[in-house]
């Protein structure tokens, strides 16, 4: 720029997506220019506003205009979403600086042909005279404004809209009034030849712009009823407005905020700065009384739920709804039921802890078996077990107890002592005398664990076999291997037990049906939380869904048998991050909160790291109280 002369002509250079704009102007003749690159512009203040009495010798002016955001490491609020438009000032090649001017700079910012604003389809149900939804936008300054397009789509109807800030307007009370609708097509023709120029109210446009403060902006859409236009018998008006059974327009809306970027905190921030009235999809216009790098905040925000505007005379048209409601309230209530009589009546106990003698011996040992989750798993057999260690083999011990503890999916403990120390222990056999009937002879065991209670050693054995006179081998009597270190940390075993761990604890459906015994987060407390998860999804999938037409999704994506479309993947993105936080703060309560009456602690599954100690005298677990 140093060897430009001043009055020359602009020099404009186009590289990798910056436009480069330099020219060097009198002083005198500096003040009021619009310097513009592409579709982008600065409106300059005059010379008094920028330099007061003074008159420099000459000025250069720099434009850049950079199609990508070349600041993308901030984080706040705000964030560009158009091209980003740089304006310096220089005086003997030195920038000079600009603020809080009484005459802004007017900056003309292209958007985004990617930028489209959100859209959604309102139905009446016809005839809807006197019907009318409401809308809710919130604003947060003056830098910030709703760009809102009312389309109706129904010819011979005449829609109302109104619009005020701070309340729900009506037609005594609104800061915006207008009419919108489409006349049959012989009388817009009639409207035409005349030289009308209101012959076709199609769509009515607004622009909201925010205020000093945070404000809420509602619009109201009404359906005042017919055309009254045109001297044309109503039958045809009425005939082509009622092909349809429904009422409907269309709304589409869309945030735009003016932004620029603060050097100080490297961020994109709005202050000082106002956004015009005469924005559009295309194009932002902002007012800032400083200088800097600009651009705009393209938002395409939520459909906003406004509760006050529900009431029961739209139950009609959001028929499909109220059904999956009700039938989701009456599966709840049916199920927790079925919990409720189960946990009073039927329910069946998995755990369950034997002492076989007196312990009256010097060397104690705790035994624990899992019988496997197959069908007819569990026996009703006498089950004897004898284990074998490398200083000493204990006796052969029968659990001959009156009770049927061996049951599918079950997990026994028993607890017995032996008279010298068997050392560490190598082999478990176990046997049975095959006494149940029918299928409640055989018994299919899963794994087993033997604790030294003396020493505290754990030793885990690897099952996984059937005792049975009429399945696999047709043995009853079987020895297994105590299980390595390195078995222990395999992957065949570790995948298992963790997920059988996750999906019994963790999996939210599943663990309705398999949660652990021992679990205080309760089978009821986890289905409300599953009747939550679900009308949360609803909630939050109808703040985010889009029409498919009008969101410019075209082309859906063929996956094998499943086709899915970008919109789709995206509404269930959002839908997730905005559903998951409160679902997942309930779960946590509940996971965290104390029993109302203190049990004996179980005996935990010694796979999990945790040793199955008898039950103790404890202070109380640290959590949230029962209540919660």
């Amino acid at each position: 720029m140093g060897a430009m002369s001043p009055g020359a002509p602009a020099v404009t250079i186009e590289r990798g997506g910056v436009t480069l704009r330099t020219q060097r102007v009198w002083g005198d003749q500096f003040g009021g220019q619009v310097v513009q690159t592409g579709n982008g512009s600065f409106h300059v203040p005059s010379r008094a506003e920028l330099f007061g009495d003074y008159t420099p010798h000459n000025v250069a002016i720099k434009l850049t205009q950079f199609q990508q955001n070349p600041f993308t490491w901030g984080h706040g609020e705000y964030q560009t979403r158009s091209s980003v438009m740089e304006l310096s000032l220089l005086q003997n090649d030195i920038p000079v600086a600009f603020n809080n001017l009484t005459e802004d700079f007017a900056i003309t910012i292209p958007v985004g042909p990617g930028n489209k604003p959100a859209t959604t389809i309102v139905t009446f149900p016809a005839p809807g005279n006197q019907s009318s939804s409401y809308h809710l936008l919130k604003l947060n300054n003056t830098a910030e404004g709703f760009l809102v397009t009312i389309t109706p789509l129904n010819t011979s109807v005449v829609y109302g809209v109104w619009g005020r800030y701070g309340g729900r307007p009506d037609d005594q009370n609104y800061n915006m009034s207008m009419k919108t609708y489409v006349l049959p097509e012989q009388c817009a023709l009639m409207k035409t030849l005349s030289g009308d120029d209101d012959a076709e109210k199609t769509e009515a446009t607004m622009f909201i712009p925010g205020e000093d403060h945070p404000a809420d902006y509602y619009i109201n859409v009404h359906v005042l009823g017919q055309v009254t236009e045109c001297d044309i018998e109503e039958g045809a008006d009425e005939k082509e407005s009622h092909t349809n059974d429904v009422y409907a327009y269309r709304i589409q809306w869309a945030r735009l905020s003016c932004v620029y970027w603060s050097e100080t905190q490297e961020d994109w921030r709005t202050d000082g700065c106002t956004i015009n009235k005469q924005s559009t999809i295309a194009s932002t216009i902002c007012h800032c009384n400083h200088l800097t790098a600009f651009g705009t905040d393209f938002v395409t925000p939520p459909n906003r739920l406004d509760f006050r505007a529900l009431n029961y005379s739209g139950l009609r048209d959001n028929v499909a709804i109220v059904s999956t409601i009700i039938v989701a309230l009456c599966l709840y209530s049916f199920t927790l039921a079925l919990i409720k009589i189960a946990e009073r009546v039927g329910k069946r106990k998995l755990h369950h802890a034997v002492r076989l003698d007196d312990l009256q011996n010097g060397y104690q040992y705790r035994l624990l078996i899992w019988t496997g989750a197959a069908r007819h798993a569990g026996t009703e057999s006498t089950v004897a077990f004898k284990l074998l260690g490398d200083a000493a083999n204990s006796d052969v011990r029968v659990v001959n107890i009156a009770e049927k503890v061996f049951t599918q999916g079950s997990q026994v403990t028993l607890i017995f002592s032996a008279a010298e120390q068997l050392g560490n222990v190598e082999q478990l056999q176990l046997m049975h005398d095959s006494s149940g009937e029918g299928s409640r002879a055989s018994w299919h065991v899963e794994r087993a664990a033997v604790q030294d209670l003396t020493t505290g050693k754990l030793s885990y054995f690897f099952c996984g076999e059937w005792l049975a006179a009429d399945r696999g081998d047709g043995q009853v009597v079987k020895t297994f291997p105590v299980a390595s270190e390195e078995d222990l940390r395999s992957f065949g075993f570790l995948f298992p037990a963790s997920l059988r761990s996750n999906l019994a604890e963790e999996h939210l459906f599943l663990s309705v049906a398999i949660m652990p015994e021992d679990s205080i987060f309760t089978r009821s407390q986890r289905l409300g939380c599953c009747l939550s998860l679900l009308l949360m999804s609803m909630v939050s999938s109808a703040m985010w869904l889009r029409d498919e037409i009008k969101t410019q999704v075209v082309q859906a994506v063929n996956l094998g048998p499943f086709s899915f479309t970008l919109n789709g993947v995206y509404t269930g993105i959002m839908t997730s991050l905005t559903c998951l936080p409160v679902i997942g703060a309930i779960v946590l309560l509940f996971q965290y909160s104390r029993p109302s009456n203190k049990g004996d602690r179980r005996v935990r599954d010694v796979e999990m790291g945790v040793s199955a100690e008898a039950p103790t005298q404890q202070g109380p677990a640290k959590g949230l109280p029962h209540w919660l």
